[in-house]
């Protein structure tokens, strides 16, 4: 398949997903709060204290939107700014009860969404889908999307084809800097690993 036949997929895939999950719609879940706003609040409720620099890197956005959607979820009485001691011309962030309750309807309500969604496919289906977003995380680099420990099955027995198909990959690897390299997703185990 060409590249634009890739790319093609990829965009068709891309309409058909936003409009699945309501993404185009100008608030999310029928709140007063749009996409751009719940990802900024997920992020702070995810990281639990951040900086408004990090959440301009992990989400991509411009630093000035980033900022009138802080004055505003602030405003709202969602977000908490904490200034830090050693420098008090920058603040971390928190959600505040309210926030926190908000993210948890959030998160309720996406997970039904989602539930809905999956509802006429299989169990084995459903599990295609997860593992296919999983590796789709992966080879696109997204963060967090190297295997997870609670993917990994660690064993003590051995069975049919795990000798000779080997250990652990990583960039770089001694016993100083191995649950660094793991907790960085430098680590890649193979399906058959024996620890």
């Amino acid at each position: 398949m060409s590249d634009q036949g890739i790319i093609a997929d990829i965009r068709q895939f891309n309409r058909f997903y936003t409009a699945q999950l309501g993404l185009l719609q100008q608030h999310i879940f029928d709140s007063e709060y749009s996409l751009a706003e719940v990802r900024v609040l997920y992020e702070i409720n995810f990281n639990k204290q951040t900086k408004a620099a990090g959440i301009s890197e992990a989400l991509q956005m411009d630093a000035g939107y980033l900022s009138r959607i802080l004055r505003k979820l602030e405003k709202a009485g969602l977000v908490l700014k904490h200034p830090l001691p050693e420098d008090g011309r920058s603040s971390y962030l928190t959600l505040s009860d309210r926030g926190r309750r908000l993210m948890t309807k959030m998160g309720t309500l996406s997970d039904g969404q989602i539930r809905e969604m999956l509802t006429h496919l299989s169990e084995d289906e459903q599990q295609a889908v997860g593992r296919s977003m999983r590796e789709l995380r992966r080879l696109l680099g997204a963060p967090g999307g190297g295997i997870q420990m609670e993917q990994v099955e660690i064993r003590t027995d051995l069975r049919p084809g795990d000798l000779g198909i080997s250990s652990v990959y990583m960039d770089s690897c001694t016993p100083k800097n191995i649950t660094t390299a793991w907790h960085s997703n430098n680590m890649y185990w193979k399906r058959s690993t024996i620890l």
